[in-house]
Parts: C-alpha cells; sequence; structure tokens
C-alpha cells in the first residue's frame, strides 16, 4: 500500500512539475504576442513609416548594451541541443538575462523566432526538476541529514525520495526506467497544460491552418518542380550563411555599432517591405490572406528578403531562431508559385516548405512534427516524403 501510495505521489509531483513549464511557455508567448501587438499594432504601424526605422534603431541599441552587458543571450536551439548531449543537462541560472534580452529582440521587431528561448527555458526548467529527481535519489544513497537541507529542497524532493525509497540504489536499469517514465509524465503534462491555456487565449497559437486543400493531377505533376524550389532556396540559405557572417565578422567585438546596423537593415527592409518584421508566426494568416493582391513578385521578395533579414539579426546580436522566418518564407515561395502556374495554393505550400525546413534543419521529424500542424490529414503523406528526401539530400549528397 506504501509502495502505490508513493507512486501516485510522484507521478502527481511530475505532472506538477510539467504542468508549470507548460505554463510558463504559454505565459512567455503570451508576453511576446502582448509586446509586439501594443508596441506595433497598436502604436508604431500607425504613425509615419519612418518611425519604423526609428523603433528598430531603440532596439538595437537596446540589443547592443545587452549584448555588451548581459551577453551573447539567447543560447541558440543548436547550442542548447549541444550542451544538453554533453552535460545531460542545461544550464538554467542565466534564463533571467535571456529573457530580458530575448524580450527586447522580439518586441523591437526582430526577423528570428522564439525558439531559441523558448528551448533555454524549457530546458533550463526540466534540467531544474531533473536535478531535484536526482536529489531524491541522493537522499537515499547518501542518507543526508533532513536538518542540513533548505526547506526549497525538501519541499521538492520529499515525493521522489518516496518514489525512490523502495529501489535498491544499486539497481541503475531500474532507476533509469523510473526516471524516463517520470520525465514523460513531466513534458505530457506540460505539452497538454500549455495547449489547454492557448485554447482560452489563441493569441498565443502560432500554428495557421491552410484550408482549401486540392491535390489533383495538376498538383501531382508540378511535386518535383515544387521540390526543386525547396531545394534552392535551402541553398540559398547556405549561402546567405556564409556570406552575411562574412560581411559582419570585423564587428563581433563593437555590440553597440553591431546592434544598431542590425536595426537600420531591418527598419530599412520593413519600411519597404512590413511583412519583414517578426518571425513570421502570427503574420502568417494575414500573408495567405493578402497574398492574392501582394502577386508572386512581391510574395517572392518578402520570402527572399526576409531569409536575409534573419541572417543579419543572427549576426548582429538579434539572437533567435530560424524556424519560423524559414517556415513563413518557405510559405511565401509556394504560394507565389501557386499564383504563377495555376496549382492549389495549400499544397504548393505545403511541399516548399516542408523542403526548405527539412533541408536547413536537417531534421525531418521536426519538420514533420511542425508541419503536421498546420495542414490536414490529406497532405502529410506529402510532408513525410519530401521532408525525409531533403534531409537526406543535404547530409548525404549536398553538404553544405
Amino acid at each position: 500500500m506504501k509502495k502505490v501510495c508513493r507512486n501516485i505521489i510522484t507521478i502527481m509531483y511530475a505532472l506538477v512539475i510539467g504542468g508549470i513549464i507548460g505554463f510558463f511557455t504559454w505565459l512567455f508567448l503570451l508576453l511576446v504576442y502582448l509586446g509586439i501587438h501594443l508596441f506595433w499594432d497598436e502604436f508604431i504601424l500607425k504613425l509615419n513609416k519612418s518611425f519604423i526605422l526609428i523603433a528598430c534603431i531603440i532596439g538595437g541599441i537596446l540589443v547592443g548594451i545587452c549584448e555588451k552587458y548581459i551577453g551573447k543571450y539567447p543560447k541558440s536551439m543548436n547550442l542548447v541541443l549541444k550542451e544538453y548531449k554533453e552535460n545531460k543537462a542545461v544550464e538554467y541560472k542565466s534564463l533571467p538575462k535571456s529573457l530580458i534580452k530575448t524580450f527586447i529582440i522580439l518586441w523591437f521587431g526582430g526577423t528570428v523566432g522564439p525558439e531559441a528561448a523558448l528551448s533555454g527555458m524549457i530546458g533550463g526548467l526540466a534540467t531544474l526538476s531533473g536535478e531535484f529527481l536526482k536529489y531524491g535519489v541522493k537522499r537515499v544513497e547518501n542518507n543526508v541529514a533532513i536538518s542540513s537541507l533548505s526547506t526549497t529542497k525538501l519541499i521538492f524532493s520529499g515525493p521522489l525520495y518516496g518514489f525512490y525509497s523502495f529501489v535498491n540504489k544499486d539497481d541503475l536499469e531500474k532507476i533509469k526506467i523510473i526516471k524516463k517514465i517520470v520525465y514523460g509524465i513531466t513534458i505530457f503534462s506540460g505539452i497538454i497544460i500549455f495547449f489547454i491555456f492557448e485554447r482560452i487565449d489563441d493569441k498565443v497559437s502560432f500554428i495557421t491552418k491552410f484550408t482549401n486543400i486540392v491535390v489533383g493531377r495538376r498538383e501531382l505533376i508540378f511535386i518535383v518542380p515544387l521540390f526543386v524550389v525547396g531545394i534552392l532556396m535551402v541553398m540559398y540559405t547556405k549561402f546567405l550563411d556564409g556570406f552575411v557572417e562574412r560581411v559582419f565578422k570585423p564587428l563581433q567585438k563593437y555590440n553597440l555599432i553591431k546592434g544598431i546596423i542590425g536595426g537600420i537593415v531591418l527598419g530599412g527592409l520593413a519600411i519597404l517591405l512590413p511583412y519583414i518584421l517578426f518571425s513570421g508566426e502570427h503574420t502568417l494568416k494575414s500573408l495567405i490572406v493578402q497574398s492574392s493582391s501582394l502577386g508572386p513578385k512581391i510574395l517572392i521578395a518578402i520570402a527572399l528578403i526576409k531569409l536575409f533579414s534573419n541572417k543579419v539579426c543572427a549576426n548582429t546580436g538579434w539572437i533567435g531562431g530560424p524556424i519560423f522566418p524559414l517556415m513563413f518564407s518557405g510559405a511565401a515561395i509556394g504560394m507565389a508559385i501557386s499564383y504563377l502556374v495555376g496549382i492549389n495554393l495549400a499544397f504548393s505550400a505545403c511541399i516548399v516548405m516542408s523542403t526548405l525546413l527539412a533541408g536547413v534543419m536537417k531534421n525531418y521529424k521536426l519538420t514533420i512534427v511542425l508541419l503536421i500542424l498546420f495542414f490536414k490529414i490529406k497532405l502529410w503523406i506529402f510532408i513525410i516524403v519530401t521532408a525525409v528526401l531533403s534531409d537526406f539530400i543535404f547530409k548525404n549528397v549536398i553538404k553544405i
């Protein structure tokens, strides 16, 4: 009976920890949305276009100051994953610094996604909860005196101590299995809580559903050309990686100048094409609505320039993720082609998006998981095939 009670308590504990992580993820995205909405939609974009440039320059100054006095934050998603692989943990003490700079970058219109900060935040919180889990094991192994422990650690370690107390300390395999179960419950709880809050307030949602999907003979004929376009977009993105990095390399020590130049480039491009601002997850819906009036030429310009702006931001201290700018640009190119050759808009966007994202990230699993949220089941097979092929090509054939 005691063993059952301990297990129930631990499961409840994992659910609570996961719920906390899910809540903070939702809260972070809500604050990002509110900052952008209040600062841009309700203020800057209602003024003269020159205020776009002024706002971006101010953002560049703040980014440069943060870069100098806070540090190079947030860590990129690749760095977070590398840190986890090497240390089996993600450092979390720098989270406040990371969040301060992230909010500045995103609120001032940076063409970057929130996934860099999100991966660090979720990884840090998961590591923190993992430390509580390990602490429960150490109590069993070392029989640490309760009187020497802080109140906080007691609160968090209590349930886990009960969970591990019936496990032989030498039974490492059983401990590993228990950890996986607890972590799995934590992740599941976090996802559920996030989507519950997202349903309550859909402002946070980063998902834009493509509708009116048609897959006919004409669409099937254009699969290969669309895939080739996606491959060319990957190569363009890889070219930008090296080109923009070389241009800004001499300025890497001059944080303030670098940040201001990034703001000037961002603001100048945004005056011409406002869709250059932000990562794109919240502006994709309006792009779809306005795509027919924008026309193929403008859509192609938006896609190419947005990817360029993303690289400029990444090299001038406006650090963030590339995932949503890539998805946005892939959608824009796909929609442009749909108007040029007369095929279904959703189908065309789907093929280019999956090819571009999988090729750049070299991760077909991430691509599939993300894109099935945007498209109906009718297109899932095309997402899977193009993502796997693109990933394979850029890992084994075109190594750039």
